[in-house]
């Protein structure tokens, strides 16, 4: 029982560790930023690109056509 617990709270503090709030340095921030451009960038050129009954489309695509 305490094995169950002590993995409970190990997953538990291990989830909340994994956050990691907006950057404080401004370069930092346009960096995210830059970052976040270029992935959306990156999937709207493959969505573009795939088929509408490929199952990539699907899992990638659909969602922003809505």
């Amino acid at each position: 029982m305490r094995a169950l617990f002590a993995l409970g709270l190990l997953l538990t503090v291990a989830a909340c560790a994994a956050y990691e709030g907006p950057p404080q340095n401004p370069y930092a921030q346009y960096e995210q930023q830059e970052r976040i451009r270029r992935e959306v960038e990156e999937r709207q050129s493959l969505c573009a690109t795939l088929d509408r009954d490929d199952e990539r489309w699907e899992r990638l695509c659909s969602r922003s056509v809505r």
